[in-house]
Order: structure tokens, then sequence, then C-alpha cells
């Protein structure tokens, strides 16, 4: 499985765009504000059009392939989405040798617990699913 991931908000500004092109390397760099995107368990693949990530399938806590974006927790945007609506748009090709019920991340902003959002793909649909920081009243 391969995802292509661009995100823009209605400042009509791209705000992540990490084609996955590259064709080496475990580090790629995001095309639209140069963060960093860090590569983990994914193997290099002829994609669609060049190259592409080949995802594994597995859970993260079983060596399942991800992606994580380290300063993207610095970017209000990638937390809160307080500029407004935004559209993501991602490419996948499912393998049809895997189970349709097995859950695979796409991208996590929110950590285990968040704030945040993740974005998953099972039951051969994707997921999107947010979460705020909440203060609980007296803790």
């Amino acid at each position: 499985m391969f995802f292509l991931p661009n995100f823009l908000c209605s400042e009509t500004t791209l705000k992540l765009y990490l084609p996955f092109n590259e064709g080496k390397g475990d580090v790629v760099y995001d095309q639209a504000s140069n963060l960093k995107a860090e590569l983990h368990n994914t193997t290099w693949t002829e994609g669609k059009s060049g190259k592409g990530l080949l995802f594994n399938g597995k859970g993260r806590d079983e060596n399942g392939s991800y992606v994580v974006l380290p300063d993207a927790q610095k970017s209000s945007f990638f937390q809160n989405f307080d500029n407004g609506p935004f559209t993501i748009e991602v490419w996948i090709k499912p393998d049809s040798k895997k189970p349709y019920n097995q859950q695979a991340e796409i991208i996590n902003t929110s950590g285990d617990i968040g704030p945040g959002y993740r974005l998953t793909f099972s039951w051969r649909m994707v997921y999107f699913r947010s979460q705020a920081m909440v203060k609980i009243p007296g803790q």
C-alpha cells in the first residue's frame, strides 16, 4: 500500500506535500514547508508515476510501516485546524492479498493520546478522526 498525502486549508495555501517519489532513503522532506518526514519500515517501490512507498500493513507495535512528522507538533494547523476548512488528498493502492479489515495508519499527528488527528484505512474505507486537547476540571 502506498500513500501520497497533500493538505490544503481555507487559505488556499499548500501546508504539506509528500509525493514520496524520492526512491531511496528513510527521511523525506515536505515540499510545501520543508517539514522532515521520517519513514519507518517502508519499502521503495514503483508507483503509478515514478516511485512510491510500500507500507507493510502491520500495526505500529507489530513492526509496521509508518511516517512520523516530528515538527508537526509545533504547527497549530496540524494540531487544531485553526485555519478553517481544509482538504486532504491521498492516493492509496490497497494490497489485494491483505485482509480487507486490517487497519493501516496513514497519518498520525496526535501520537497516542492527542491533540491532533489520524487518517487510517480499514474495511476498504478511509477514516479521519480528530481530537482536541481537553482540560478536565480539577486535574
